[in-house]
């Protein structure tokens, strides 16, 4: 891929499904509440095993009035989501065993692996499903998580909250072919373009009782997720007639560049159970607050 004024290689982290590590510190709130269902407690134990596979159906909401059900939190409440109709869309998340993948020799710690152009190795700790290293096809491009997110975070318990911070780094051999404000025109110049992204997500268990879907009614708990600012920095550095160069990369490049990633956008509403060991419902909204998503 070649280097032009713009910065496209950013683009490839969207591809990527990074999840975050808990801070235990922020973790606050105690479950106080004695009915079954807001005495639910979602741990490690109760993560996915290798070959489970997870069907995510985009959803028809014309028969739901899903604006209203979000609203519905705290203890001992119902969400009823049975009129949902398949809006024709399916995705399968499939478990696979991390020895499974191509590259499993450089993440001898992961449990699981995600495959198809690039791969994701998951690893279940204390703390969360925790993506701990992706690799991808695209030649010269290594993504390092040094501080990972999780997709489910543990444990789960009504009234808990959790800050969690991740930290992303993804580096690209490359060469350029244009003009470095600065240096002379560079013709074939190989350089490495470095990105760092911090961030943070706040987890809220705020509700529990029952959800009825049009698979089936489950005890759950509902927690919601509220993406952090993301602050993201960038340089290209090289050799020029023997002398080393670094230079950063403008803000408003890497905005055009999409380079801030996050598993997720705005406010996330996710309910799950116990028995199912994935979320049954997830709705996603807009920076507006309006639903973009029901799966």
């Amino acid at each position: 891929m070649k280097f032009n004024k713009q910065l496209p290689v950013y683009i490839l982290m969207a591809s990527f499904f990074i999840a975050c590590n808990k801070d235990d510190q922020n973790n606050n709130g105690t479950n106080t509440n004695t009915s079954p269902q807001c005495s639910i407690k979602i741990t490690s134990t109760d993560a996915p095993v290798v070959n489970d596979k997870f069907i995510l159906i985009e959803a028809n909401t014309d028969n739901v009035n899903v604006d209203s059900i979000i609203n519905i939190n705290g203890s001992d409440k119902t969400w009823d989501f049975s009129d949902l109709a398949s809006g024709g869309y399916e995705d399968t998340l499939f478990f696979e065993a991390a020895s499974a993948g191509f590259n499993s020799a450089y993440f001898p710690n992961a449990d699981f692996v995600f495959s198809d152009d690039e791969e994701m190795y998951i690893k279940i700790n204390s703390t969360g499903l925790d993506v701990i290293g992706a690799t991808t096809e695209e030649e010269g491009i290594e993504v390092s998580v040094t501080n990972p997110m999780s997709f489910i975070p543990y444990s789960l318990e009504m009234g808990k909250t959790f800050i969690d911070e991740f930290d992303l780094s993804a580096y690209q051999k490359d060469t350029i072919d244009t003009t470095i404000v600065g240096l002379p025109p560079l013709v074939a110049q190989p350089i490495l373009i470095s990105i760092t992204q911090t961030n943070s997500n706040t987890f809220n268990v705020d509700g529990c009782g029952k959800i009825t879907t049009p698979y089936g009614e489950y005890d759950c708990l509902r927690y919601t997720v509220e993406a952090g600012e993301a602050d993201i920095t960038g340089t290209i550095t090289g050799n020029y007639s023997g002398a080393d160069f670094t230079l950063p990369i403008p803000a408003a490049d890497l905005d055009d560049a999409e380079a801030d990633f996050n598993l997720y956008e705005n406010k996330t509403y996710v309910w799950i159970s116990k028995a199912t060991k994935f979320p049954v419902v997830i709705v996603s909204t807009d920076e507006n607050g309006d639903i973009e998503s029901v799966e």
